[in-house]
């Protein structure tokens, strides 16, 4: 089945798992995170992705629910250091009959990246939009907000460190974002 877009891609994949959840009498509200949140909030700007993961907001009959994730391929991931998935905020939702589907903010999906050490989410921050979409000083917030939070706030590999040289290479001055 060829889909244009990634929000196609999406739509039809939870259309299919609603589908089956109907089929199973399973209800279920779930977080959209990862590669495929960045491909529907960015469109063409962010990498090729088809890796589906997610975090249950709320869920009757959890496992028929993980069943039917594992029949779509579909990643639960169950521990996110920061924010707590309780504080996100959501730029859209996706209602189907048995699923909702919660899309988080640009900001939410930018800090997912920067409060992470792995190499591919420091590449995201450099070579994606996902900054020139952000509003900065609302980022910039979140991160002082939540970096006290961290596991080991010394570990110099996370990439909110490096959120300057980020911004640099995505062409974006903070000393005059912040002077507005």
């Amino acid at each position: 089945m060829m889909i244009n877009s990634p929000n196609r891609y999406l739509q039809t994949l939870l259309e299919e798992v609603n589908k089956e959840m109907v089929k199973n009498n399973v209800r279920a509200g779930v977080i959209l995170i990862g590669g495929l949140l960045g491909k529907y909030l960015l469109q063409d700007e962010f990498r090729e992705t088809f890796d589906i993961d997610i975090m249950i907001r709320e869920v009757e009959d959890a496992n028929s629910f993980r069943k039917v994730l594992d029949q779509f391929s579909i990643d639960e991931v169950t521990v996110v250091e920061i924010p707590p998935k309780e504080e996100i905020e959501f730029a859209d939702v996706l209602r189907f009959s048995n699923l909702t589907v919660y899309i988080p903010t640009i900001e939410y999906f930018a800090l997912t990246k920067l409060f992470s050490t792995r190499v591919k989410d420091e590449e995201d921050l450099q070579k994606t939009g996902i900054l020139k979409h952000c509003n900065i000083i609302e980022l910039l917030e979140m991160i002082d907000d939540y970096k006290a939070f961290v596991l080991n706030p010394k570990n110099r590999d996370y990439n909110f460190y490096n959120i300057d040289s980020y911004l640099k290479l995505n062409h974006i001055d903070r000393v005059s974002i912040i002077e507005k």
